[in-house]
């Protein structure tokens, strides 16, 4: 996700361009709400994208645009969960 307005590594991937603006509309949505209940629902918009990116068949491990995504995607997939993880502990508490 990006955060403190440091740009994000360049991706050339008709595929991950495919998917980035609604990346970035899910990350801004989620970083611009307060409360875990109004996250949850993007983030697990957002894990769902990841997860098809993850599975790419073109991905290539020599490839520094394939490595930018992975790292991009593992990110932000790891704090979707965090949220999701959240947000059903929240649940479970009441």
């Amino acid at each position: 996700m990006k955060k403190n307005n440091k740009p994000m590594p360049e991706i050339d991937c008709p595929i991950f361009s495919e998917h980035e603006e609604n990346i970035n509309k899910l990350t801004q949505f989620i970083n611009s709400h307060k409360t875990i209940s109004e996250k949850v629902d993007k983030a697990q918009e957002l894990v769902d994208i990841i997860n098809l990116l993850s599975c790419c068949p073109k991905f290539d491990k020599e490839e520094r645009h394939c490595e930018n995504c992975r790292f991009i995607s593992n990110l932000s997939k790891e704090i979707a969960r965090i949220i999701i993880d959240a947000s059903e502990t929240a649940h479970e508490t009441f």
